[in-house]
């Protein structure tokens, strides 16, 4: 079976097919692929602070289960005609001709692989759940006051 790589990250079909570093990097490219490096450096943290945590009665002990858990990640859902990330995640390189995009790519493949490796601080504090504020109509119910940690151009970051 093929193993999606950076230069070649188009879908298999099974996003268990992805390594560690591939999920995460779809993730965060589905979901902020507009914004700023530091704003992508803080998605993928507020991912990685979920690792260990429980989520749907089950450990969310690797990217995976973290990442494709019900509901959890938009750029996951499939919304047909309204909502082009998922689009994008599956195949980053074909969806774009710009090649700033496949440069934000790359970076952004890195970026996860950085955030894995720990070789990025948390920029974020701890942080575990986000919502863009461009994209959002009204925010979640727990996008509160006392949850709030920091933002990131449009993206509020929040620890629960």
């Amino acid at each position: 079976k093929r193993i999606p790589t950076v230069d070649d990250p188009l879908w298999t079909g099974d996003f268990n097919d992805d390594s560690e570093q591939m999920i995460l990097a779809r993730a965060i490219w589905g979901e902020a692929r507009g914004a700023s490096r530091m704003a992508r450096v803080g998605v993928a943290w507020s991912i990685k602070n979920r690792l260990g945590s429980i989520g749907k009665a089950r450990l969310r002990d690797n990217y995976h289960k973290i990442i494709l858990e019900v509901s959890q990640y938009s750029a996951f859902w499939e919304v047909v005609g309204k909502d082009p990330n998922l689009t994008a995640l599956k195949d980053p390189l074909g969806t774009t001709k710009n090649l700033l995009n496949q440069d934000k790519w790359r970076e952004t493949y890195i970026v996860a692989g950085e955030v894995i490796g720990g070789g990025i601080i948390d920029p974020v504090n701890g942080a575990n759940h986000y919502f863009d504020d461009s994209r959002a109509e009204r925010p979640p119910y727990w996008a509160t006051e006392n949850y709030f940690v920091k933002k990131i151009d449009n993206i509020s970051f929040y620890r629960l």
